[in-house]
């Protein structure tokens, strides 16, 4: 789902001349999916945006297992196409799947 008001923002940022990034939260069906995610993300930011952010919760994926792996996924993908990509994520969510290491 996209903001309503996303575009609105952008451009009011742009006018102001302040820096931004976007942000997705992440639900993925398998790790697969974590590709198609990855363009659908790209297609919807603004091109002269600085980062992106994936936000990682405990049901971002139905399997635990695949939660760290479908991430790195995301993450690395992301960083081929030359976007710094940012992690947000909790504690209890991030450190049990030895996400720290990524």
């Amino acid at each position: 789902m996209i903001d309503r008001k996303y575009k609105e923002y952008v451009e009011g940022w742009k006018k102001l001349g302040i820096p931004f990034g976007h942000y997705a939260y992440c639900l993925f069906v398998s790790v697969k999916d974590v590709i198609k995610e990855s363009e659908d993300f790209r297609k919807r930011v603004a091109k002269d945006a600085l980062f992106l952010i994936a936000d990682v919760e405990e049901q971002t994926t139905k399997r635990v297992a695949d939660r760290a792996p479908a991430t790195q996924t995301l993450i690395n993908t992301l960083k081929k196409k030359g976007w710094k990509v940012g992690l947000y994520s909790g504690y209890h969510t991030y450190t049990p799947l030895g996400m720290q290491k990524s």
